[in-house]
């Protein structure tokens, strides 16, 4: 991804970096709940001597339309990954902040092998927005009201709350086609086809997510799935 994209651990950074960063809009109404289906992430800056700082990422939120959720957790320099599961909700208060709530029951994180899983945490949620060329960033921030357990971004960061990020807004652009690609449901030729996205079309890839089988994550209309990664190029 591109433009501008901060990963600070301590949620009141954030929201100054945010408000210092660019103009931003706020969503904190109903509209807040038709932002939240998709893939939020949790970054981290590294800063290594001599080194461009550069962003890692911790973990990734995928929340879906039907209420299902998974979040995909990585270790400092791959040290671990794990993935916990789950249901998420939205509660709308027009009188006070917005709820997301996250239900986390299961995880293959090896410290809770063999044993129960279940911690519920609440969040007071809203989302932060601007443009930056032809795409628009969006931030979801979690400020944690309760949780009955450890939540997975505690154990990432030490902090149970976040700021996780989302670039909207194409990227990409389909080429060396004749008519159409096919988006695929998982990153194979013979995956299931979810989408025909037309030569020309515009798509906003996850190129940094790494190519799997020569696919791209990449969302379209509204829909994640997998285009091959020579029939995309680069908007400049």
């Amino acid at each position: 991804m591109t433009g501008k994209r901060l990963g600070f651990i301590h949620i009141v950074i954030l929201l100054l970096a945010l408000l210092l960063a660019a103009p931003a809009a706020l969503a904190d109404d109903p509209e807040t709940e038709k932002l939240l289906p998709g893939e939020w992430i949790l970054y981290e800056d590294i800063h290594e001597q001599g080194e461009e700082p550069w962003q890692m990422v911790l973990a990734t939120l995928k929340l879906e339309a039907g209420g299902r959720m998974t979040l995909e957790c990585n270790g400092k320099g791959g040290s671990y990954s794990y993935v916990s599961a789950g249901t998420w909700s939205f509660s709308f208060d027009p009188n006070g902040m917005d709820q997301v709530t996250l239900l986390f029951t299961s995880t293959d994180h090896p410290q809770h092998a063999g044993s129960p899983y279940n911690v519920e945490c609440v969040y007071a949620a809203h989302t932060e927005s601007w443009e930056d060329g032809d795409s628009r960033f969006t931030a979801l921030i979690l400020e944690p009201m309760r949780c009955s357990g450890v939540s997975p971004f505690e154990e990432l960061t030490g902090f149970d709350g976040a700021a996780l990020y989302r670039e909207q807004g194409p990227n990409m652009k389909i080429v060396n086609c004749q008519d159409f690609v096919s988006l695929r449901e998982k990153p194979a030729k013979n995956a299931a086809r979810l989408a025909k996205v037309p030569l020309g079309a515009s798509v906003l890839a996850f190129p940094e997510r790494g190519s799997e089988n020569g696919f791209i994550l990449c969302l379209y209309q509204d829909q994640y799935g997998y285009i091959l990664s020579e029939y995309l190029q680069k908007i400049r």
